[in-house]
């Protein structure tokens, strides 16, 4: 079914396929511009990084955070709320909105613009590039052809750059380079020219289909799961939820010891590799059996790179191609996002400060 070309122009009219296709195209020129773009007079070694965003414009910085923790040597904190931590000297705030409009990210940022440390804006446009103008906070702005989810590499690299160049994330130019390379390969194994035979993006599409996902990982794989869960829901229209590793095997787990309803409806995926804490990765082996014991099926995924950047961006990029293929199942048109448009809509039309109306009576 999904290696029908019909199928595919008949659900996806708009090729959002091309989108998730470029990916690896994306995240090179990501890359490049990071690499390029003029370090502000002032910048210098963060102590503490602090990174605004939400939805598509933070799952990025959460790859980014990761990386920090396992190399270090500053600590990356990824806020999705109005409301910005303390800043101190020699903190960088970082604004990320791909479309510069996200009301959160300006309310936080904004502030925040005063007082000690350094300031970011990394952005299409839109307000958050306006007001960097305005008060003189410097900008890194790129152009993107589609929606935010669609726009990873760009959540990624250039941030991932531009910390390397600070020297606050220990990686070298050539472990970024690899984990491109690595991703333009495992890529190719994706697309919709390859048939459901030989492409495990179809396959796990296929067993995923009627099921509610629920997505583990570990260290750099913890954000590629909530990038799995996200994809799912807006471009498959489909219930997904994200675990992190070691986290899960100290509570959630512990509902597998009561058989439930649910289970019939639940098929886990839990993402592994080398990149992985050894540690971590005996947890999921012991959780896998415990999945089995309780009779819910599961899907293995394992990201052989050793790298953790390069883990991380070839996990994410295999759920952009489930979460497509589950759309194409589903029939759902992978591109809008109708529930997100509403809510936009009326949050607008809401004055800032104005209480939600009660719920309905039961």
């Amino acid at each position: 079914m999904l290696d029908d070309a019909a199928l595919r122009a008949r659900v996806d009219a708009g090729g959002f396929w091309r989108l998730i296709a470029g990916l690896p195209a994306q995240a090179r020129a990501a890359s490049g511009l990071g690499r390029r773009w003029p370090l502000p007079d002032g910048f210098a070694r963060p102590g503490r990084v602090v990174v605004l965003g939400v939805g598509g414009s933070a799952i990025g910085a959460d790859v980014v955070a990761a990386l920090a923790a396992r190399l270090g040597p500053a600590p990356v904190e990824v806020v999705r709320d109005y409301a910005a931590p303390p800043v101190g000297e020699g903190t960088l705030l970082v604004a990320c909105s791909f479309s510069g409009e996200t009301e959160e990210v300006l309310t936080a940022f904004a502030e925040r613009l005063g007082g000690p440390g350094m300031r970011l804006a990394l952005t299409t446009g839109g307000r958050l590039a306006a007001l960097a103008r305005e008060r003189g906070v410097p900008l890194l702005e790129y152009r993107y052809g589609g929606p935010p989810r669609a726009a990873f590499g760009y959540g990624v690299l250039p941030l991932a750059e531009v910390l390397r160049r600070l020297g606050a994330l220990a990686i070298a130019e050539a472990d970024i380079d690899r984990a491109l390379r690595g991703l333009e390969r495992a890529a190719a194994a994706w697309g919709p020219g390859r048939p459901a035979a030989e492409n495990p993006a179809k396959r796990i599409a296929e067993r995923l289909h009627g099921r509610l996902a629920v997505v583990l990982g570990a260290g750099a794989f913890a954000p590629a799961a909530r990038r799995w869960a996200g994809q799912l829901a807006e471009n498959a229209k489909q219930w997904a939820f994200a675990l992190e590793l070691p986290e899960a095997g100290h509570n959630a787990v512990v509902a597998l010891e009561r058989r439930q309803d649910a289970e019939r409806a639940l098929r886990a995926v839990i993402l592994d590799g080398p990149a992985a804490h050894p540690r971590n990765r005996a947890r999921a082996r012991l959780i896998a059996a415990e999945l089995d014991a309780a009779g819910i099926g599961r899907e293995p995924v394992a990201v052989e790179a050793p790298d953790p950047l390069g883990a991380a961006l070839e996990a994410c990029c295999l759920g952009d191609w489930v979460s497509y293929y589950a759309a194409l199942l589903h029939g759902a048109d992978p591109r809008p996002t109708p529930i997100l448009d509403r809510a936009r809509a009326a949050l607008a039309a809401r004055p800032a400060g104005d209480p939600p109306a009660p719920p309905a009576p039961a």
